[in-house]
């Protein structure tokens, strides 16, 4: 009969090898289930937004919500959205929503030579842009009258959706390569004139043009906002409904004038079309209230990308003849936003604005 084996150098038992048990089919499964949850509790606040951002009144946006409200207050609870919510402390980004986009009725009337208040009567703060310079706190001149220098930089505030991300990064660089521009960047993807409940713009500008004592905006909205639109009173329009046109280039003036208030210039960037020949109707009911409110405020330049981009035809186009002459592909694979070409010809043609401004406040540019 075999005894056990012993080490002849120390009389032990040599221990066995050790084997890791394979999980089983319902354990994978149990911690496959952990995993998606907590993935689902950490992004709550993305997957809200994905909910919030569903056409009014339909059955998709009430599931959806009626999900994503429970567990993003139980990851509240849990305080596991902190990561998300310390991400948008530094980049300044605010989600909170209000019922109405209406300027009149949350801001009070810019008085030229006063710095812009909110409705509670906040005063403004100072400037942190580097390069630019800093207003006395307790008055701001027009900005009409601010001269650029290599030491009292314009204010340069850029502001609006995805499309403000592409070009706004390429315009930073230009406008800043003037020596005479401090530019400021501020996006939020997926968000509009249209929606506030998603994404209060009214509220964001507010602050940030208390922040930033801009003396030049460049605004970007339109790709997100060709849905349904609800007004104050609660009433709804789809975008072929004459009364959508009215509620829109409603939001579109307000917008315009409260930035352009004080002297400030205004650079409204338009939408381009799109491949899809729906997008493109309800889009061009867009490029319409831009157009028509631009025409009506000598402070407001609109930018019109839709012509900019546009084929020989007047239709869709994904290479377009850039400023040196060469055909290049411009839209990106969903057949509506711009490429890095795209983005860089659009930033040229503002820059080309900007520099406009700059000459005719008297500052001289290299």
């Amino acid at each position: 009969m075999a005894g056990n084996v012993h080490d002849p150098r120390t009389g032990a038992s040599p221990s066995r090898p050790r084997r890791d048990r394979p999980m089983s089919a319902g354990q994978v499964v149990i911690v496959g289930a952990i995993a998606f949850a907590l993935a689902a509790l950490l992004n709550s606040q993305s997957l809200l937004d994905m909910a919030n951002r569903q056409p009014f009144n339909s059955a998709s946006r009430d599931i959806a919500l009626a999900i994503t409200k429970p567990l993003h207050s139980i990851a509240g609870a849990f305080q596991l959205t902190r990561a998300g919510e310390a991400i948008a402390d530094v980049r300044g980004v605010d989600d909170s929503g209000s019922d109405t986009f209406a300027f009149d009725s949350t801001t009070t009337t810019t008085v030229a030579g006063q710095p812009p208040t909110s409705a509670g009567g906040g005063q403004a703060t100072a400037d942190t842009t580097p390069g630019a310079s800093t207003p006395p706190d307790s008055v701001t001149a027009s900005t009409a009258a601010h001269v650029p220098t290599k030491d009292d930089k314009l204010r340069l505030y850029i502001a609006g959706d995805s499309q403000a991300q592409g070009f706004g990064e390429s315009l930073e660089r230009l406008a800043g390569g003037t020596g005479l521009v401090a530019p400021s960047l501020d996006f939020k993807v997926s968000s509009g004139l249209t929606r506030p409940d998603f994404f209060d713009w009214p509220k964001r500008l507010q602050e940030q043009v208390r922040k930033v004592r801009p003396d030049i905006v460049v605004v970007d909205f339109g790709g997100n906002d060709a849905q349904p639109i609800k007004t104050a009173d609660g009433k709804q329009y789809d975008v072929t409904d004459p009364q959508w046109l009215v509620e829109y280039a409603k939001r579109v003036g307000q917008t315009m004038d409260f930035l352009s208030s004080d002297g400030r210039k205004v650079i409204w960037v338009g939408t381009p079309n799109a491949k899809d020949e729906a997008f493109t109707q309800r889009l061009a009911v867009l490029r319409q209230a831009f157009q028509q409110e631009a025409a009506k405020r000598p402070n407001v330049t609109l930018v019109d990308t839709w012509s900019m981009f546009q084929s020989p035809s007047g239709g869709y186009a994904d290479f377009i003849v850039d400023d040196d002459g060469e055909a290049k592909l411009m839209r990106q694979d969903d057949g509506f936003h711009l490429n890095l070409d795209g983005a860089n010809k659009l930033a040229r043609a503002i820059e080309a604005e900007i520099e406009q401004e700059i000459t005719a406040r008297g500052g001289k540019l290299s």
